[in-house]
């Protein structure tokens, strides 16, 4: 079941990120791919959290440079 909150562990790598302008990684399904976050700030909406990102590559459904959201549970630096 998806998680509705970031971790300890994940709020200190989007502070990091946010601040050094650190790339990450995101989970879509299986598949980890590289992103910029926009901001460090993680927003809630309805009780669940996510950050805003820019997609680093190309994947299936999605171009490179699209925004997107991630979640709790699909972030980690590379």
């Amino acid at each position: 079941m998806a998680r509705k909150r970031f971790n300890a562990a994940e709020r200190e790598i989007i502070a990091a990120a946010a601040h050094q302008d650190l790339r990450v990684q995101w989970q879509n399904v299986t598949q980890w791919h590289p992103a910029t976050l926009l901001t460090g700030e993680i927003v809630t909406e309805d009780g669940w959290q996510h950050v805003d990102a820019v997609n680093g590559e190309a994947t299936a459904r999605l171009s490179a440079g699209q925004r997107i959201r991630v979640t709790p549970g699909h972030v980690r630096l590379p």
